[in-house]
């Protein structure tokens, strides 16, 4: 049922993405905002150093990992390991985590990472502070991954 729900949310999250990005701005309300600058396909804030792009949506960021446990004996040892990082995970980062894949096996495990923001640069980041503390685990390594950005 967790599984379901996880699932669930990143799959509403999806729909609301592709939902939003058919809307159109409308130009009118940032002609009369001084910080906002008009005349290019998108308004920009103009910040104290760099000018940055406003987004309209929402973004969806993911990452899978498939994972290898050298000092797996059965699949209790694996079981405790994965809800450890999990917890974790949840606990240090405002991300959602699930195990997607090889359920049975008990050396090898596919992570699924999901979180939504409305910058790539943010989930970018997100994603990567995962990704370094997956990588800093000792009682697991990462064969591969893979983080995309919708």
């Amino acid at each position: 049922m967790k599984y379901l729900t996880i699932f669930l949310t990143i799959f509403i999250a999806f729909l609301m993405v592709h939902s939003l990005s058919a809307q159109t701005y409308d130009k009118s309300k940032y002609q009369n905002n001084p910080e906002i600058v008009t005349g290019f396909d998108e308004p920009y804030h103009i910040g104290k150093y760099n000018k940055r792009k406003i987004e309209n949506g929402m973004l969806l960021g993911t990452c899978t990992i498939n994972l290898y446990f050298p000092d797996s004996h059965s699949l209790k040892d694996k079981r405790n390991i994965i809800k450890s990082i999990k917890s974790r995970i949840r606990n240090n980062f405002n991300v959602s985590v699930s195990e997607i894949n090889n359920y049975d096996l008990w050396k090898n495990t596919t992570l699924g990472i999901a979180c939504i923001g409305n910058e790539k640069r943010y989930l970018n980041g997100a994603l990567n502070e995962v990704m370094k503390f997956i990588e800093q685990q000792n009682k697991l390594q990462v064969i591969n991954f893979k983080t995309t950005i919708l």
